[in-house]
C-alpha cells in the first residue's frame, strides 16, 4: 500500500492538473530577493507544506502566490493564466490567504460579519450571505460564538475563524502561514482535521509549518526552501528518509524515522 501511495505521488505532471505553476521565478520583498530560480508545479487538489529555516523564503513564497509580494522575475501562473493577469476580485475568489498572525485579518465586530464580510461586499442576496455563513460558523464549530467580538475568541478560534472567513467563496486554493503555531495539541489537530476535510472536496492545501509530524502525515508533496532555493521537491517519506537530506536541510524529522536511521547506523556495512 505504501508503494501504491508513493507512486501516485510521483505520477508524472502531464497526468494531474496543475493549478499553480512557477517558471524561474525569484521572490521577495522591497527591493530583497531571499530565493530565485524557482520552478515547480503544485497539482490541483494537493496538500503541500512549505519547509526551511527561518528567513528561507517560505510566506515570502506563499504570499506572491496570492501578490501579497510581487514576483521579482520569472513568472508565476495560477490556472495556466499568469498570475498579474488576474484581477484583484477573481483572484481572492479563487484562491484565499491566512495569516500566521489571525488578528490581522480581523475586520468586522461579530464572528458572524467576520464571515460574512466578502458576501456583502459583492451584494449577495442577504439570505444566501446569511446561510452560507451558517454553514461555515457550523462546520468550524463557531456557531455558539456567532455574536461574540473575534478578538475575545480563544486562540484555536481564531484560528478556526480566520480559515472560515477565506473559505466563504469556496476558493480552490487556500494558503495558510503556520496555522497550527501555538496552539495546544488538541486545537492544532481539530484544525488540521477541517482543513484535510476541506481538502477531500477539491481544495489545494499550501501550508509553511514547523511541524514535521504534520508534513509527514497529511502532506502528498513537500518544498524545502533553503539557501535561496526551492532545493528539494518531493514525498515527505523520501525527505525524511533520507540522512543526507535531513542533514543538510537540519530537519528533526518524525520519531520514526528517526529510528530508523538509528537502525540503520547499528548495521555493520
Amino acid at each position: 500500500l505504501k508503494m501504491k501511495e508513493e507512486e501516485a505521488k510521483n505520477r508524472p505532471a502531464a497526468d494531474r492538473d496543475i493549478l499553480i505553476r512557477a517558471d524561474d521565478a525569484a521572490i521577495g520583498y522591497r527591493k530583497k530577493i531571499v530565493a530565485d530560480g524557482i520552478t515547480l508545479e503544485i497539482p490541483r487538489g494537493e496538500w503541500i507544506s512549505v519547509i526551511g529555516e527561518n528567513g528561507s523564503g517560505k510566506s515570502t513564497f506563499l504570499k506572491s502566490l496570492i501578490r501579497l509580494e510581487a514576483v521579482k522575475k520569472g513568472r508565476l501562473f495560477l490556472e495556466d493564466r499568469e498570475l498579474k493577469k488576474w484581477s484583484d476580485r477573481t483572484l481572492y475568489e479563487k484562491a484565499g490567504f491566512v495569516f500566521q498572525n489571525p488578528e490581522l485579518q480581523f475586520i468586522r465586530d461579530t464572528v458572524f460579519d467576520e464571515i460574512a464580510f466578502g458576501a456583502r461586499q459583492r451584494d449577495w442576496p442577504e439570505d444566501r450571505v446569511e446561510k452560507k455563513t451558517a454553514g461555515l460558523l457550523q462546520e468550524f464549530g463557531l456557531d455558539a460564538h456567532q455574536k461574540a467580538h473575534p478578538f475575545t475568541l480563544s486562540l484555536g478560534q481564531k484560528r478556526r475563524l480566520s480559515v472560515a472567513t477565506m473559505l466563504l467563496f469556496d476558493q480552490d486554493l487556500l494558503l495558510l502561514d503556520e496555522p497550527t503555531f501555538g496552539q495546544d495539541e488538541r486545537t492544532a489537530q481539530e484544525l488540521i482535521k477541517r482543513l484535510k476535510e476541506r481538502q477531500k472536496r477539491g481544495t489545494t492545501i499550501v501550508m509553511v509549518t514547523h511541524d514535521m509530524d504534520i508534513v509527514d502525515e497529511h502532506s502528498g508533496r513537500v518544498i524545502v526552501f533553503h539557501q535561496g532555493k526551492a532545493a528539494y521537491q518531493g514525498t515527505p517519506y523520501r525527505l525524511f528518509s533520507d540522512q543526507g537530506l535531513v542533514r543538510r536541510f537540519s530537519l528533526i524529522p518524525p520519531l520514526h524515522y528517526r529510528f530508523m536511521h538509528e537502525r540503520k547506523e547499528r548495521v555493520p556495512v
